[in-house]
């Protein structure tokens, strides 16, 4: 016991010095370090946000799409009147004589007369 005291008393204030200077230096490699991964941190933010615009971005697509988008009614709608329209232009593109009861212009009349109502009720779905 008597032989550490002294080697203590000899060499007690040099092991204190170095652990001190080993501390130190602990410390200024962890600052360092710190500092780089505040750097780090501060690009992935950036790019967090970026990442976050986008997706905004894409939502407010979807929901474009979503409000643009018909229902299955207002589908059904459509693709009546389409069918309407496209009769009307083969009647009128084959200018052909129907051996029917009702001429070609009166039924042509009624398509346009049939597509008018069912836009009247498309714009009706639409207002809802």
């Amino acid at each position: 016991m008597t032989d550490l005291l002294k080697w203590l008393n000899k060499y007690g204030v040099m092991v204190i010095i170095f652990l001190l200077l080993v501390i130190y230096l602990t410390t200024c490699s962890q600052n360092s370090r710190l500092n780089t991964n505040i750097e780090n941190t501060a690009a992935i933010m950036v790019s967090v946000d970026s990442v976050t615009n986008q997706i905004k971005s894409s939502t407010d697509r979807i929901s474009n799409i979503e409000r643009n988008t018909y229902n299955k009614e207002e589908t059904d709608l459509v693709l009546e009147i389409n069918g309407y329209k496209v009769s009307k232009r083969m009647l009128y593109d084959n200018n052909a004589i129907i051996r029917k009861i009702t001429r070609p212009d009166d039924q042509m009349n009624a398509y346009d007369v049939k597509i008018d109502s069912l836009s009247v009720l498309l714009k009706r779905l639409n207002k809802r």
